[in-house]
């Protein structure tokens, strides 16, 4: 799944262009576009300022009427009961704010949890996600690279979100956790894989996230 501050950027409008992954957006986000609603594009700036989002608006719209990206509810998961209890605590608070921002977060974090990863040129997100009571890792460029080369199942992830989109540093955040991580809980690998630094890693992180609890809605922010 694409953040808006990824979409509203020249990485994400090239990433839609070159077919290079199979992008999905939040539902709401896609609505907020094609009701053409009031909305301020700049709550979506990437956090290096680079783009300017009010730039790319039009070129989204018509990724979406041309549905060359898809959409994502968290209602489906929800009546589909894709989330864990403590997923869906976390998904419930985040909607606490009641605004259209917030059912975008939720789309994210629900789609995150059943699904598998999101990328972001912003912080913002992953800052909704833990004022909602989610735990958050943040990981190196090094230790999200042996991270999906050795933890994260490949059939666990979209075509070409893998190492090497890491390694090209396009996108500022990727965010893994859920469904792709496995078991629903970055504490459900911390036993698997124990050795070198990415075990190392893990330990600490899971450790430090006042324990077991905090792990069961912690995700991984890769920063490249």
């Amino acid at each position: 799944m694409a953040d808006p501050s990824l979409m509203l950027s020249s990485t994400g409008q090239a990433m839609v262009e070159e077919k290079e992954v199979d992008i999905v957006v939040s539902q709401a986000f896609a609505e907020l576009l094609s009701q053409g609603q009031d909305f301020d594009p700049q709550v979506f700036r990437p956090d290096d300022g680079a783009d300017d989002p009010s730039y790319y608006v039009e070129r989204v719209r018509d990724f979406l009427e041309q549905e060359q990206i898809g959409t994502f509810s968290f209602e489906t998961d929800l009546k589909q009961d894709d989330l864990t209890d403590d997923a869906r605590a976390v998904l419930y608070r985040i909607l606490e704010a009641d605004d259209q921002v917030a059912r975008i977060d939720a789309d994210q974090w629900a789609f995150l949890n059943s699904h598998s990863w999101l990328g972001s040129q912003a912080r913002r997100t992953i800052e909704a996600f833990e004022r909602g009571g989610a735990t958050v890792l943040e990981a190196t460029k090094q230790i999200g690279i042996e991270m999906l080369e050795k933890v994260i199942p490949s059939e666990g992830r979209p075509r070409n979100v893998d190492a090497k989109l890491i390694a090209r540093g396009g996108v500022k955040w990727l965010v893994v956790g859920g469904g792709t991580i496995g078991g629903g809980a970055l504490g459900g690998i911390a036993g698997f894989f124990v050795g070198g630094p990415l075990g190392q890693w893990i330990g600490h992180a899971v450790g430090g996230a006042m324990g077991k609890r905090a792990a069961k809605t912690a995700v991984v922010a890769i920063d490249p």
